[in-house]
């Protein structure tokens, strides 16, 4: 019995919106001037969103931003000159619920500490946290990170006190972070075997998927197109949502039991395709592939 390949290049319009919804960066994603900024009292301004670079993830802060002193560098696993740890190590790390600890790094001043407290005579704690942890709409960097060198940082204005935004700065940074999962479904045409007796073996797809992102796949299998038409939620009501990850060397096989579905004796295929970016950044398909024996 000889093997054939659907071979579906496909989504390229799905994946233009799925990469637009979600860049390098999600600093400043209301498009706010004003918010994207810190600020330390010894060398100004902290652009975070220029180098569109800097990413809140869901356990880290990715990236680094710009100033007048170099850039703030938030992860040495990815600074301007890619990675950087085996010579200085450092991250800046996230709870999941916003609070921030670790450390960042600039050449000149070195260390930047995100929480802890300050030495004695006069300890003072402090932390930088996002509040709320992510709505992607009003989620806004605050509290304090401290440098043995320039003393505090702060990323909001808020943080010197209502009056200070009035009357002397506004400024704020806020990021997308946590905001409800970017997901999208995309169903595809009806495909035709040429044969009734048809076997769908295997399905797989190419691509990137990060970490923190998923891809699901349904399909629905019928000897008349007529099956196949209408409303995704009638057409694939008895199928069942199956985990594919992005390996050609390691396709799905396609069972009964696995899809809901015949896959066996069957003419046409269709399939639906779920998304989800959970966070994360950069899920793209490229290539879906249906393996089948006549």
């Amino acid at each position: 019995m000889n093997n054939h390949i659907l071979k579906l290049v496909v989504l390229g319009v799905f994946v233009a919106s799925l990469s637009f919804a979600y860049a390098a960066t999600n600093i400043n994603t209301q498009g706010k001037q004003n918010e994207k900024w810190g600020w330390n009292d010894v060398f100004g301004w902290i652009d975070m969103a220029s180098t569109t670079s800097v990413f809140v993830g869901t356990s880290t802060v990715a990236g680094y931003a710009s100033s007048s002193i170099g850039d703030i560098m938030f992860d040495c696993a990815t600074t301007r000159l890619g990675n950087t740890c085996a010579t200085v190590n450092f991250k800046t790390a996230n709870d999941g619920t916003g609070l921030l600890s670790g450390w960042a790094w600039n050449d000149l001043i070195g260390w930047i500490s995100m929480s802890g407290t300050t030495a004695s005579p006069s300890p003072v704690p402090y932390q930088v946290h996002i509040d709320p942890a992510g709505n992607g709409i009003d989620s806004y960097f605050n509290g304090w990170a401290w440098s043995d060198v320039v003393g505090w940082i702060t990323f909001n204005c808020n943080d010197y006190g209502a009056s200070f935004c009035t009357s002397t700065s506004t400024y704020k940074t806020q990021t997308g972070a946590g905001a409800a999962n970017v997901s999208a479904e995309f169903t595809s045409n009806i495909f035709d075997i040429g044969t009734t007796t048809g076997l769908f073996n295997t399905l797989t797809w190419k691509g990137t998927q990060p970490a923190g992102t998923s891809v699901k796949f349904q399909i629905a299998t019928a000897n008349a197109t007529s099956t196949l038409t209408g409303a995704a939620s009638t057409v694939f009501a008895a199928s069942t949502w199956f985990d594919v990850s992005p390996s050609p060397a390691s396709p799905v096989k396609l069972t009964p039991t696995l899809t809901g579905v015949e896959v066996e004796n069957r003419r046409y295929i269709r399939y639906r395709a779920a998304l989800s970016t959970e966070g994360a950044s950069g899920l793209q398909i490229d290539d879906i592939i249906i393996n089948w024996s006549p």
